[in-house]
This record gives C-alpha cells, sequence and structure tokens, in this order.
C-alpha cells in the first residue's frame, strides 16, 4: 500500500528501519503515537518486532490497518478475483439498465452519494457512479474484514491521489485546485489495476522478508498515549508541522465517500480537524500562555511580535508537544530511545528550528519522564522524493525545506 496509497510527508521506510534496528531488538515493542500511513508499523513488524500506532485521524488509521495487516497471498488472489468478476458483473447490469432507459433504483437508497459541497463540481456524473458500484461491491463481499479493509484503502487512495478521478489536483495537500481531466476518469480500470499491483507486492514483501508481525493500530490522542508506564522500547515518529498541512481538509474527499466505513459524518470529521496537533484551527478563542523553557519560549515570543495570531498557534503547538513528549517518555521502558524526524521550517519569515525546541521539551519533562538528547543526525531531503504542494516557479518553500533532522532521544540519558 505504501507505493499506491498518497500520503502527506510520508514516511521513508528505509528511515524507520534504520531507526528499529539500531535502537531496539527483535521482540521488543515498537509504537508510533502519531503513526500516519503506517510505516513506522509494516518495518517493526518486518524486522520481527511488536508494533503499537495510534492517531488521531480515521483516515489514518485505516491506511494504517491495512497496510500493517499481513495477508495471505493466495486467499488475497483468489479474493480479488472474486470481485473484479462482481464488479464486472455489476457494471453490466447498470450498462443494461442505462440501455433499457432506467437507472438502478435501489442505488439512492441503499447506496446515497456523499454529502459533500459542490460535490458535481468536484466529482464527474460518470466518476459518481463508478465510486458507488465500487463501493457497493466492497460492502457486499463475504470475505473476512481484513481483505474489506485493504480494499476500502484501494478505493481512497483513486481520490486522495496526484493523479485523482476527482476534479482536483495537488488533493495530497489541504488546498485543492480544480482540474478539468483531458478524458474522464475511468476508477473501476485503475481499482483493478491496484488489485494487481497490490497483489504483486505482497508476494514480493513476502519473498524477501517472510510473514511481518500484525500491528496494533488504534484511533486516539497522542497528548494521551492508551499505555501502560514503561511498556514501549522504542518510539519512531515524525511529529505534524506547525501551521502546514489540514489533513482534514487533505482527505476531505475521501472521508464523504468512505462515512459509513470510518464511522464519522463529514461535519464530524471537519470538526475533529480543530483539535490536531499543530492546526491554525483551533486556537481562535484559546490562551496558550507560555512552556515555561526560555529557548522554547523565545519562538513563540518572535513569532508572537510579528504575527500574534500565528503566536499562538506556535503556543498551542508547543503546549501539545510538551504533552506528547511527557506522553512518550512516561510509556518508554528505561534507557528506552525516542527518535523524531524534523524539519526546520519558517512561520512569518522567522526560520524555527523544531528539533533544538523538542530537545529542550523533553529534556525539562520531569525526571521520571525526561528525555534527553543523545544524537543529531542531519538528512538531506531528495528533490525528487518530497511531496510539496503545487507551487509556481520561484516559491521559497521548496528551496528551504531540503535537511531535516534525525533527532535520537533517550530516557535517563544525559545530554549528549
Amino acid at each position: 500500500v505504501h507505493g499506491m496509497h498518497a500520503f502527506a510527508a510520508k514516511f521513508p521506510p528505509q528511515l524507520a528501519a534504520w531507526a528499529i534496528e539500531t535502537y531496539s531488538q527483535p521482540g521488543q515493542t515498537v509504537c508510533d503515537p502519531m503513526v500516519g500511513s503506517g510505516t513506522t508499523l509494516v518495518e517493526a513488524g518486518r524486522l520481527g518486532r511488536e508494533a503499537a500506532g495510534f492517531d488521531i485521524d480515521p483516515m489514518a488509521c485505516l491506511i494504517a490497518r491495512a497496510k500493517s495487516t499481513p495477508l495471505d497471498v493466495a486467499a488475497l488472489r483468489c479474493h480479488n478475483r472474486d470481485l473484479m468478476e462482481a464488479i464486472e458483473s455489476g457494471w453490466r447490469t447498470h450498462a443494461d439498465a442505462l440501455a433499457a432507459g432506467v437507472s438502478p433504483a435501489d442505488w439512492a437508497e441503499t447506496d446515497p452519494l456523499p454529502v459533500l459541497p459542490d460535490r458535481d463540481r468536484w466529482f464527474l456524473p460518470s466518476v459518481q457512479v463508478a465510486l458507488t458500484l465500487l463501493k457497493r461491491t466492497i460492502r457486499a463481499a463475504d470475505v473476512p474484514s481484513e481483505f474489506r479493509a485493504l480494499w476500502y484503502v484501494l478505493f481512497s487512495s483513486l481520490i486522495i491521489a496526484k493523479t485523482s478521478v476527482a476534479n482536483a489536483r495537488d488533493i495530497v495537500h489541504s488546498r485543492h485546485r480544480s482540474f478539468t481531466h483531458l478524458r474522464p476518469p475511468d476508477p473501476l480500470r485503475r481499482f483493478c489495476q491496484r488489485l494487481g499491483q497490490v497483489e504483486r507486492q505482497m508476494r514480493t514483501c513476502r519473498e524477501d522478508g517472510g510473514a511481518p508481525r500484525p500491528a496494533r493500530v488504534q484511533c486516539r490522542d497522542s497528548r494521551n498515549i492508551p499505555l501502560a508506564p514503561e511498556s514501549i522500547s522504542l518510539v519512531v515518529m515524525s511529529p505534524p508541522y506547525c501551521n502546514a498541512l489540514d489533513y482534514t481538509r487533505a482527505h476531505r474527499f475521501a472521508v464523504a465517500w468512505l462515512a459509513d466505513v470510518l464511522d464519522v459524518t463529514l461535519d464530524e470529521y471537519t470538526r475533529l480537524g480543530r483539535e490536531y496537533i499543530g492546526s491554525e484551527r483551533g486556537q481562535h478563542g484559546r490562551a496558550f500562555g507560555p512552556v515555561g523553557i526560555a529557548e522554547v519560549d523565545s519562538i513563540t515570543d518572535r513569532v508572537s511580535e510579528t504575527d500574534p495570531v500565528r503566536g499562538r498557534l506556535v503556543a498551542r503547538y508547543f503546549t501539545d508537544m510538551q504533552r506528547v513528549l511527557g506522553e512518550i517518555g512516561r510509556i518508554l521502558e528505561p534507557g528506552g530511545h525516542a527518535v523524531l524526524v524534523v524539519c526546520p521550517s519558517h512561520i512569518r519569515r522567522i526560520p524555527i528550528a523544531w528539533h533544538e525546541a523538542f530537545s529542550s521539551l523533553g529534556g525539562h519533562l520531569p525526571a521520571d519522564q525526561r528525555l534527553s538528547q543523545v544524537a543529531l543526525i542531519p538528512r538531506t531531503l531528495d528533490d525528487h522524493r518530497r511531496i510539496m504542494p503545487f507551487m509556481n516557479a520561484g516559491e521559497q518553500l521548496a528551496g528551504r525545506m531540503r535537511t531535516e533532522y534525525v533527532l535520537v532521544l533517550q530516557k535517563g540519558a544525559t545530554n549528549g
């Protein structure tokens, strides 16, 4: 699924594998409290570790759960063939009804179209019909839940993609741009292609590394991780940027189509986005004071002098990340490590070294949770492998975000 489903700021598997092999042993438990698309969980299972992941975003949890659940390749092939036959049969039935001048009467009752503002603007009528047929066929399939979850993820990958079946470009990021296809997209053909691709990749994965261990994935907030104290050997995570991506806007088209699967309405999902760490939509009317660490609070002060609204956002972000790091310090066993992948950025042209701020936050936690920096490794980002928003020539963002840092913290260590 990693290569087939777009996800903003996706974690590189090689980096997750390096962290897991360097700072944990087989049989130990690895946690990613902001699991995103689940890359850390896949690598942990592949390398013989137990894995637990959490995310506040239900779409991320669906992707991570499907991505980190091993499936029998022969069973997958059999179920995929049955699904493709059902899709073809359903499409023939629909085409026959259209030729007779009648549309299937039961669709409006059993498969209502998603509640989405400007739905007809974003999805061509033919695409809406194809997606409805595809979703109905997936739901009706008599298969174990883990196969259906994988298919729903592949369904969402048709929408959340650079070449989306929606009339939009840059849909991986939060600000969708209208886009006119040269020819109407064919969701059914694309979906069947993905079925074949996932079979091949699953087979290759098994041939290379055997059967990975399944992971535990829950939709939970990383500011309150539901794990016992000192139960984790290693945490690997990539914290969200402050004021950079709005995942609820990036995922909203797919969530609208899968609202019943995710058990959340689009309005509920949008409101949930106010609680995401780094979201610019949750700080208005709420006061967040200094965290009490001079080198961190000075960043908030500099931003506030230029833009008070952004200053409140930064203050909330540091307050949230202090809670997250405190939770990491609580669940890590003594001597356990936390590996954070962090990219410096600018807010209102003010450069911010987030890795230095996180190191300060971890070092000022209570003694039984304290996380001390033991390594800091710079990493240059490949221009061809970064997922960046659509930008006009000459925009500065792409030039600035070329170096990120692998920050390694250890519980109970002294600063090194």
